[in-house]
């Protein structure tokens, strides 16, 4: 497995500046992955602070809690962060005067081979986040109905012209079911025209996989219910960054700001992104955005 330590942190001091500015006393990352984000954001806090991170996949936990477990102001939770709510009453740390979300997959998870995120691995079907999932990818191609294996890929793949694909996948699996990332990859070959251009072929790989993530994960429905439950366990004047990878994400985080205007307001006026140099760096993140509120009541 590739070394977490190459993992690079997105968008890294334009997520939390706005968030140490405030000189919190209680930050929450809420996803808190191989700690990237956290060694910068604890480098800053208070001796006196307290640091709460939440991530659900054991060798992200594993790593984080080797690198920053044993710093006082620590506590490293493994749980998923849509439940905040529950996590808030059962460690009394409520309330937040800042949160971070990185919605991002790390480099780590994808050059895993037996976790079946990337394409360009050989490795099982299997895109959970937390071993406990009981759900995973090749479950969902063997088993769901054209209907809804078409309703996943254009909806959160953005896939358009999928009924020869799905067709194709419920050919296959009648004669042998999915099992690794190289009988989807089959398949997609088959079904579509890429006219000799491997671009189109990646374009088309990365939105099957995509779809196939967040349906896995429930990668949606997680962050719609952390927005909703977040917002009163912020002070007043409490802030939530938050980076997104993808236009469904951000959409939906757009829409969520919007509709809770009453309560929550944007800090920063324009979305944050990387630049054209960063992205040319960190090609896998070069779609990152991120977007902070504030708790205005």
């Amino acid at each position: 497995m590739k070394n977490p330590q190459l993992h690079t942190p997105v968008l890294l001091e334009e997520s939390t500046e706005l968030l140490l500015n405030l000189n919190p006393k209680n930050f929450l990352d809420a996803t808190l992955g191989f700690s990237g984000h956290a060694h910068y954001v604890l480098s800053k806090l208070s001796s006196n602070a307290s640091f709460y991170g939440i991530d659900q996949d054991p060798v992200a936990l594993n790593y984080s809690m080797s690198k920053i477990g044993e710093d006082p102001r620590v506590t490293i939770i493994d749980s998923n962060f849509s439940k905040i709510s529950t996590i808030a009453k059962s460690y009394n740390c409520e309330p937040f005067d800042a949160c971070l979300v990185d919605c991002g997959i790390s480099s780590v998870q994808l050059d895993s081979l037996d976790r079946g995120f990337s394409f360009q691995t050989e490795g099982p079907l299997d895109m959970r986040m937390s071993p406990d999932f009981s759900l995973n990818a090749a479950d969902i191609l063997n088993t769901y109905s054209f209907d809804k294996l078409n309703y996943i890929f254009n909806t959160y793949g953005e896939c358009r012209y999928v009924d020869k694909f799905i067709d194709n996948i419920l050919i296959k699996r009648e004669k042998k079911p999915f099992e690794t990332v190289p009988d989807l990859i089959a398949v997609i070959k088959k079904s579509f025209f890429f006219y000799n251009k491997r671009s189109n072929f990646i374009k088309m790989c990365t939105k099957v996989f995509q779809a196939l993530r967040i349906e896995v994960n429930s990668e949606l429905d997680v962050l719609q219910q952390f927005l909703h439950d977040i917002i009163p366990l912020l002070t007043i004047g409490g802030r939530c960054s938050v980076i997104t990878f993808h236009s469904l994400e951000d959409r939906l985080l757009k829409r969520f700001i919007r509709d809770h205007k009453a309560i929550i307001q944007p800090v920063n006026k324009r979305v944050i992104q990387l630049t054209y140099h960063e992205a040319k760096k960190n090609t896998r993140a070069r779609s990152a955005k991120c977007r902070v509120f504030e708790r205005v009541r």
